[in-house]
């Protein structure tokens, strides 16, 4: 965490804007300026810098910045599970949830979701032998039960080879496909993604009080999620039932989730077991995404005063060991 010394508190950021040697350092700075704003650098010391590796830092935007407005509203599927949610400071500010289902008329229907593994997915074992051989297994298993042309899909580029053999290239869509209504027609889909953050993000996301795990509900549970719902299960009024396919338990639960907050879906897990080779092994101990609406709430709150703790000491004037001026 970067904190000003005296001599770094007097220089305006108009100083370093018009310096033509440190003008690349204008935002930096005016971020240390800001209390709450703080940067997070992965240095100890600006001695650090001399040795070849890049610095990194990270800063986050406030709702408060937009100061010119009484109400700020914020919309997005899954918002107050993201990391970006997390990552406020909550002093100061009230969130009221709302929520509009609008007039048209809600069509029951059925929404089976398809999970093969209990272990995260992973670039690393995705791109491996052994994923790929699982991966093809895995769409092996949805071409001979889904009915032709009724199927789109998408992975991560690097490891959709194995895939496409029994899926087509036709079918494929790429993985970010929020916000449209295209794919309606089709009542099956099928992901096969994953996202973590590099060390350098998830050491700055740790720094700020919370863990990688909200980092991947953002960056890859909720891709998974607005990538499977651009089916038919987008149309209200449908009721043609929709199986989606993932990789495993936590996104399938994911899904579910989200599916039983909506009052006309009924959501059905399903794990078909393919003997993959990730059968073996013991999967790490991630807890349930799927909680009551006690638990959430429980949750929420410890959640909540953790951040609170988290952004005190934020607060707290630091200046690491050898910093001068920024």
């Amino acid at each position: 965490m970067v904190g000003l010394t005296a001599q770094g508190a007097t220089l305006a950021a108009s100083s370093i804007a018009n310096c033509e040697g440190h003008a690349y350092l204008h935002h930096f700075h005016r971020r240390c300026r800001d209390p709450r704003r703080g940067p997070v650098v992965n240095l100890e010391a600006w001695g650090d810098m001399t040795n070849g590796e890049p610095w990194l830092w990270y800063s986050l935007f406030h709702p408060g910045q937009i100061a010119a407005f009484t109400n700020r509203y914020f919309l997005g599927s899954g918002f107050t599970k993201s990391l970006a949610f997390k990552l406020f400071d909550e002093d100061g500010i009230e969130w009221e949830t709302v929520s509009d289902m609008g007039t048209r008329p809600l069509r029951r229907r059925n929404a089976r979701i398809v999970y093969y593994s209990d272990r995260p997915s992973s670039m690393w074992y995705f791109e491996g032998e052994a994923g790929q051989a699982d991966l093809g297994m895995i769409a092996e298993h949805i071409a001979a039960s889904t009915p032709a042309g009724s199927l789109f899909w998408s992975s991560n580029d690097n490891t959709k080879g194995a895939i496409e053999r029994h899926l087509g290239a036709d079918n494929y869509q790429r993985p970010r496909q929020a916000g449209t209504s295209l794919l309606m027609s089709y009542d099956t889909a099928a992901m096969f993604y994953a996202a973590k953050p590099s060390p350098q993000i998830e050491q700055a996301i740790r720094a700020l009080g919370c863990e990688a795990d909200d980092w991947i509900v953002s960056n890859e549970y909720e891709a998974v999620l607005q990538f499977v719902t651009r089916t038919s299960v987008r149309d209200v009024t449908s009721t043609r039932d929709v199986v989606l396919h993932v990789f495993n338990r936590a996104q399938a639960e994911y899904l579910k989730a989200f599916f039983d907050a909506q009052p006309h879906i009924l959501a059905t897990l399903d794990k078909v077991d393919l003997d993959l080779s990730t059968q073996t092994k013991k999967a790490p101990g991630r807890k349930p995404l799927v909680l009551s609406a006690e638990e959430r709430e429980a949750k929420r709150l410890a959640d909540k005063e953790k951040r609170k703790l988290a952004m005190r000491d934020r607060r707290a004037p630091r200046i690491p060991r050898e910093f001068g001026s920024s």
